[in-house]
């Protein structure tokens, strides 16, 4: 069983803020083009999480829609898996955003 050190990787993402927006930023101008082309034909965009993913999630989707036009909203990650059906409407163009800090969820 690997040992979990309490806080590590709270201190670490905190520690390396700097370079992760500095890379962040770098990665969407460098794509643009390509994110604007992903949102063509897209009626609605999900945002989902678990825990302070969930949160980053209510950040991102109001800003986005103001940013876009497009109709953004933010849901636990659970509700994808348990109640698709409220979350994903057929027929309707929807891109699906899984926000993860650890990559592990």
């Amino acid at each position: 069983m690997t040992e979990i050190t309490r806080g590590k990787n709270a201190l670490f993402e905190i520690i390396n803020q700097t370079n992760a927006w500095e890379g962040t930023i770098r990665l969407v101008t460098e794509k643009a083009g390509s994110l604007n082309t992903l949102s063509d034909g897209i009626e609605e965009v999900v945002f989902a999480g678990c825990g302070s993913a969930l949160n980053v999630a209510w950040v991102i989707a109001p800003i986005f829609q103001y940013s876009t036009g497009i109709k953004a909203r933010a849901v636990p990650s659970a509700d994808c898996v348990f109640f698709p059906d409220t979350i994903f409407t057929r027929g309707n163009p929807t891109l699906f955003v899984a926000i993860s800090r650890s990559g592990d969820t």
